[in-house]
This record gives structure tokens, sequence and C-alpha cells, in this order.
């Protein structure tokens, strides 16, 4: 589960790119909205496979890491 203060690792297609910072992860159908905090912020497009870890934050998942 996405507990707040929780640290994840996840997979998953992204499936909307919102702005420059954030993005929806489709994550087995669940989509989890990314906050991406690391500078420089990487380029992304819709139905890029990533992997993410970080930190949940409320409803947030704070980026500290990713591989494409």
């Amino acid at each position: 589960t996405l507990t707040p203060g929780s640290n994840v690792v996840l997979e998953g297609k992204v499936t909307e790119v919102v702005s420059h910072d954030a993005f929806w992860l489709d994550r087995a159908g669940t989509r989890v909205l990314v906050y991406q905090s690391t500078f420089p912020r990487k380029a992304l497009r819709v139905g890029q496979q990533l992997r993410v870890s970080g930190r949940v934050s409320d409803d947030w998942m704070r980026l500290t890491n990713f591989e494409v």
C-alpha cells in the first residue's frame, strides 16, 4: 500500500505528464501521481516505462531516483 511516510519502489508506465515536475504512473491498473523533485528533472513521455523509488507524502510520491 502507499502509506504516507513509507519508502516505495514502483514500476509502471507514464500515462500523463501533468507538468515539468509531475506525472501519472500506472502501476498494475492503479494510477499514482508522482512529483519529480530531483535536479535536473528528466524529460518524460506518455507510454514510457519507469521504475521509481521514493517516499510517499500524503497522496504524492516524492521521487528520489528512477530508471528508464
